[in-house]
């Protein structure tokens, strides 16, 4: 841990509008594609199962896409001990984020074609932070806009420049933070069909004459009129490759049905 720093100080939530306009270049880290299409307004809270006498969400509303995001079930043991999960909170800082984003990537905003959107809980242990998001859109051709601007040879650059933003702007007087690289991969690498990029990137920062590294990671999943994203965070070490797998193969599952 570090200490005298909340864990959200260092590793702001994958928020929505950082995304790649996607939902918006997910993380801080929090945004993802939906980056760009503008998070806030109509959203959800932290996504929880519906019961049984519930009766069945609408494909693309708010409460379908909470049922899509990250639940405490899809942890392979269910939520292991030690970890929490704390409701969604909008990111203050996530118009000027999005809009960086934006600028950076000279992309427009498909804020006017979002439905509307779903965050999960962000889940926690010591420094690592797991969160997710799943947005809706009136027509195909908005998510795959956002996927075509992960193709974008600024995107990474991008991304890392937003991020260091942010994390400077979160991060307690006098940390510093370094340049670290951010490398976009398109396809699944091997996780399911509907992942279309994930993202590996870390951040050298340093605080108290103490050196860390913020390990960041994230999923970019699609389905019918939606896109989503899952972001792992943490420092010293990236989140364990098979929580990640495991993790994201239930998002991306349930996301591919809409």
């Amino acid at each position: 841990m570090l200490e005298g720093v909340a864990p959200e100080q260092i590793a702001p939530r994958y928020d929505p509008r950082m995304r790649t306009h996607w939902s918006r270049v997910a993380v801080v880290l929090g945004c993802g594609l939906t980056v760009l299409a503008g998070c806030g307004g109509s959203s959800t809270g932290s996504g929880s199962p519906t019961t049984a006498s519930a009766p069945p969400a609408a494909p693309g509303s708010a409460q379908r896409l909470s049922e899509l995001v990250l639940q405490p079930t899809d942890f392979p043991t269910g939520l292991p001990v030690g970890w929490t999960g704390t409701p969604y909170k909008a990111n203050p800082s996530g118009t000027a984020t999005e809009t960086a984003m934006l600028q950076c990537l000279a992309a427009p905003s498909a804020a006017d074609a979002k439905v509307a959107e779903g965050h999960s809980q962000e889940f926690s242990l010591g420094d690592a932070v797991i969160s997710s998001q799943a947005t809706s859109y009136r027509s195909q051709s908005a998510p795959d806009a956002d996927l075509a601007l992960l193709r974008d040879p600024k995107a990474a650059a991008c991304f890392e420049q937003t991020t260091r933003k942010q994390l400077a702007a979160t991060m307690p007087a006098g940390a510093t933070i370094g340049s670290g690289p951010m490398t976009f991969t398109m396809g699944s690498s091997g996780g399911p069909d509907n992942v279309v990029a994930t993202g590996k990137g870390t951040v050298p920062i340093t605080l108290a004459g103490k050196q860390f590294v913020l390990y960041r990671d994230v999923a970019f999943v699609t389905g019918p009129k939606i896109e989503g994203e899952i972001v792992f965070t943490d420092f010293g070490s990236a989140v364990p490759d098979g929580t990640q797998k495991a993790l994201i193969a239930s998002f991306a599952g349930r996301v591919a049905k809409g």
